[in-house]
């Protein structure tokens, strides 16, 4: 069910409760819409339930519900606390709209399950892809399936051994997923087809083999199983999660998840759009600047690599002489002769990076994120560090987490970017919305203090 449907039940819930137990003179108060948007804006970006297909467990979806909202009432309780205004709100709203949340939620759930069960309406899919078109492969493609309510669609198989598999059952193998190529097929099919999880279905003892797949499909931002197959008994000790009749142990999870990715594009253009006017102002006369001090565009722009390893086009302002600007990417130094004047400027308080500002509009970065790197850069890096492809998972950004703790700037040695790359796994695998904001407010000191900068 989709999630605005809750939102939806908790401002009615919130209604109800205002016209029950709120100020009767008050047509609207100011802090109970605060208190209301506060939560909604919470339940949100914490609600528990599964994008891909419906949790039908009622025990668990009360669970899920009570989590939610007593999440969503302690951090009003908190809030409110901490500012002061605790007085504002009367204490029987807010538990009257805790328990008419919950109920209404539970009602308008179970009505969903009880509609969708009595109209034989179908259910969103889990769309899947294979790696692996062995035995083990076979009998998850028959796992899945078999299971009800067409729960799992398979959209292919990719398998990078794929002379010989199944020509011992013809007819068998045009009931089967179409075999659509190997790994490397596989992350170009991710880029235009929307996947929710990717198996791989290897035997276990193939733990190298497993290993590099694992390591070639870091680059997608996609959930990665590896199917335990029923007749290996190396699983039983691990905590694995079932899918249908198929055991699965997830390898590599979804960095930032739908709701995730939709809060952060929303922030990205909401914040981007106010700074555009004030930063306006000062544009300007760095253009001017520009063009003063020396001949050529005023832009330079840059092929970077992206999200998912897409290219795209980066601009800055110009702040070399134009003829060093041409050929083959060497990194700026310090007190490099190439670098004019008003580039120095701009380079110490990361001013030149302004133009970025239209790549967060279209889409090719976020405020937030790893720093693309040139690709001759990464085409350098990725045979020498690993996981270094992993950085690819999210979308580039202005700045990162690893630009506010010193690595801005220069990374001309393996061991810098080595340093880089930690805090930049490190922002992927704790990504949060508070994290994005401490980095933003955090950027603006370390600009100020131009330490790093060349």
């Amino acid at each position: 069910m989709p999630i605005i449907i809750h939102v939806l039940v908790g401002i009615l819930a919130a209604g109800l409760a205002y016209a029950l137990w709120g100020d009767p003179s008050l047509l609207i108060s100011l802090p109970y819409v605060a208190v209301t948007s506060v939560n909604l804006a919470f339940m949100a970006c914490f609600f528990h339930f599964k994008q891909t297909h419906f949790e039908s467990d009622h025990h668990s979806l009360i669970q899920r519900l009570l989590i939610t909202w007593s999440k969503a009432l302690l951090v009003t309780a908190a809030l409110l606390y901490l500012f002061g205004a605790s007085t504002a709100i009367s204490p029987q709203w807010l538990i009257g709209w805790f328990s008419l949340s919950v109920i209404g939620s539970a009602l308008v759930s179970a009505g969903f399950t009880h509609f969708r069960a009595a109209h034989r309406l179908p259910l969103p899919a889990c769309r899947i892809a294979i790696v692996g078109g062995g035995p083990e492969g076979r009998r998850l493609i028959d796992h899945l399936s078999n299971a009800s309510q067409d729960q799992y669609h398979i959209l292919g198989v990719f398998d990078d051994r794929r002379a010989g598999r199944d020509t011992d059952d013809h007819h068998a193998a045009e009931h089967r997923p179409k075999d659509l190529g190997n790994t490397d097929d596989l992350i170009e099919f991710s880029k235009t087809t929307p996947l929710d999880r990717i198996i791989i279905a290897l035997p276990i003892r193939s733990d190298s083999r497993i290993h590099d797949i694992i390591h070639t499909l870091r680059v997608i931002p996609i959930q990665v199983d590896i199917y335990l197959s029923p007749f290996n008994d190396a699983h039983h000790d691990l905590a694995y999660e079932q899918l249908g009749r198929a055991a699965m142990l997830r390898v590599v999870r979804t960095p930032i998840g739908p709701l995730g990715l939709a809060v952060k594009r929303t922030m990205d253009l909401i914040l981007t759009i106010l700074a555009i006017p004030v930063l306006a102002s000062i544009c300007l006369p760095i253009a001017l600047a520009i063009k003063f001090e020396s001949n050529g565009p005023l832009f330079y722009e840059q092929i970077r690599g992206g999200y998912q390893s897409q290219r795209f086009r980066l601009y800055k302002f110009r702040t070399m002489f134009h003829r060093h600007v041409a050929g083959k990417m060497v990194q700026a130094t310090t007190n490099d002769p190439r670098i004019t004047r008003v580039g120095k400027i701009l380079r110490r308080f990361s001013l030149d990076e302004l133009p970025q500002l239209y790549n967060v509009l279209i889409g090719d970065l976020s405020l937030v994120g790893p720093r693309p790197h040139a690709t001759d850069m990464d085409e350098v890096y990725i045979d020498q560090l690993d996981q270094y492809i992993s950085r690819y998972r999210v979308k580039p950004g202005l700045t990162g987490w690893a630009q506010i703790h010193g690595f801005r700037g220069m990374t001309d040695t393996p061991e810098k970017m080595r340093k880089r790359l930690r805090y930049d796994l490190y922002y992927i695998d704790h990504w949060s919305l508070g994290l994005d904001l401490l980095i933003l407010l955090r950027t603006f000191r370390v600009v100020m203090n131009g330490r790093n900068a060349v």
